[in-house]
């Protein structure tokens, strides 16, 4: 009962922070119903590329995609309340998986574009230099006050779990953000009054397969929501 009225809050927020951003000038589409039996929003189809369809036909430049202040309208720069992002863990993600009898499991849009130059394949350093010039971008758009948030985890890499919401807190500093919160996110829902862990599928593979090699790897119970102030 819990879970349905948070997902109905969640929905009606949705709608509201669309027609709010539509009302000050940002290019959102119309919401034209909220299904609240579906949990869906009915919008407007507005025509042009997507953000996906950017990336995938690799036609613009990443070093632009980088620098998030090429992609917001000029008059944008130092008004906005808040940026919210999250980094890539490496060149695979959780894409469209289709389950078909007798064939097993079938996975499309599950990796990265093939550029080296993709975030995805630069490994820790590069990935650190790139999200310290994003989050620079995401400092000249904020307003005075204004947050960038990062949702983010721990990330296991060559064995070793590396702690990247911590790295990432020192960048965004190193950007000329004011680090103001890290906060912890449960990786659950509510059952009554008791937690229910929800690992993602993906993550109980990897902990599977560590623990067959003999590796005493545990679930990753949370994410980190890092947030920075602008000054």
């Amino acid at each position: 009962q819990f879970d349905l009225r948070l997902r109905g809050e969640r929905l009606r927020t949705e709608a509201r922070m669309m027609r709010e951003a539509r009302r000050i000038g940002v290019r959102t589409p119309l919401v034209l119903d909220i299904d609240e039996g579906s949990h869906s929003l009915v919008l407007e189809r507005i025509e042009g590329r997507t953000l996906t369809e950017m990336f995938y036909e690799e036609k613009t430049p990443l070093s632009e995609l980088r620098a998030v202040v090429s992609l917001v309208d000029p008059a944008a720069r130092g008004l906005v309340a808040l940026v919210l992002t999250s980094p890539p863990y490496g060149s695979s993600l959780h894409g469209q998986v289709k389950a078909i009898p007798g064939a097993g499991v079938q996975k499309s849009h599950d990796r990265y574009s093939n550029d080296p130059a993709n975030l995805a394949h630069v490994g820790l350093a590069g990935l650190l230099d790139a999200m310290r010039v994003m989050l620079g971008g995401a400092a000249v758009l904020a307003r005075p006050g204004g947050f960038v948030a990062m949702t983010l985890r721990p990330w296991w890499r060559g064995g070793r779990l590396i702690d990247l919401p911590g790295a990432l807190a020192r960048v965004g500093e190193d950007a000329g953000l004011v680090l103001h919160e890290r906060n912890v996110a449960l990786l659950c829902g509510l059952r009554d009054d008791q937690l229910v862990p929800r690992a993602s599928f993906f993550a109980l593979e990897q902990v599977r397969r560590a623990r067959a090699r003999d590796v005493p790897r545990l679930v990753t119970a949370h994410e980190d929501l890092v947030v920075w102030k602008a000054p």
